[in-house]
């Protein structure tokens, strides 16, 4: 017959187990330690799901096979994560490291998933070796928590950081609270000077609205960027899009 989608197959079987048939949670078993492709990622998703530990030495097997596949042994490292907490954290470790751009981010969601406040998250937004698709995940989750961690406005303001995670920096500090995001926001809107170069003309807009969303809001954050955007409105060094941008987050408070 025909066959079914790796992730439907895993979802059938699990609402099956959920329904009290024994010989699923078996399928499912057999699926997580003898297939190395989609079908058994999903179905030890499905295993991490249904929350009985006793797969647990189990998935320990799929995450030690010499022969299986990383992202095979690292989805089965996130459900033991899941199931188990602490007790599994020194098996997510090396994966934490790895050389795989692809199992860093995987390693560092399944980590974030059980233990958010953990401080090594936040750790590749600091490296400006990693890849730049773990530095955007760290920003991301590090914003989620700490929206206005002095390391986000850092981001924005230097020069040699990757473009793409200054943007991202910027449109992070729109959910900041604190007057120092404002700011770094503010920084570069800045009138230029003759021997300074500007920041690029997207991170300007960026940050200006930015400044808007902040100034739509409530408290001190909000009162610090209303300031803000008046001061450029009306500030004839400024150049003509900088007056622009303020006037119209200001027309939208």
């Amino acid at each position: 017959g025909e066959r079914l989608a790796p992730e439907l197959a895993a979802a059938i079987a699990r609402a099956l187990v959920l329904a009290g048939e024994g010989e699923a949670l078996t399928h499912l078993v057999r699926a997580a330690q003898g297939d190395t492709g989609a079908l058994a990622v999903a179905s030890i998703d499905a295993l991490a799901s249904i929350g009985d530990p006793s797969v647990a030495p189990i998935l320990v097997r799929v995450s030690q096979a010499p022969l299986g596949a990383p992202g095979v042994k690292l989805t089965a490292v996130a459900a033991l994560l899941r199931l188990g907490g602490a007790e599994y954290e020194p098996l997510v470790r090396e994966y934490l490291a790895a050389p795989s751009p692809p199992l860093r981010i995987q390693a560092h969601a399944a980590l974030a998933a059980v233990f958010p406040d953990d401080s090594r998250l936040a750790a590749p937004l600091a490296d400006p070796e990693a890849p730049l698709a773990l530095r955007l995940q760290a920003l991301g989750h590090l914003a989620a928590r700490s929206p206005d961690a002095p390391l986000i406005g850092a981001i924005v303001a230097a020069p040699d950081e990757q473009p793409q995670l200054r943007l991202a920096a910027a449109a992070a500090l729109a959910g900041a609270t604190s007057p120092a995001a404002v700011a770094a926001l503010a920084a570069p809107l800045a009138p230029p000077e003759p021997d300074l170069e500007q920041p690029p003309p997207v991170l300007r807009r960026r940050c200006a609205q930015a400044l808007g969303a902040l100034a739509r809001g409530d408290g001190p954050a909000a009162e610090e960027a209303r300031a803000r955007l008046a001061t450029i409105a009306m500030d004839s060094d400024q150049p003509a899009e900088h007056r622009h941008w303020a006037a119209e987050a200001l027309l939208a408070c």
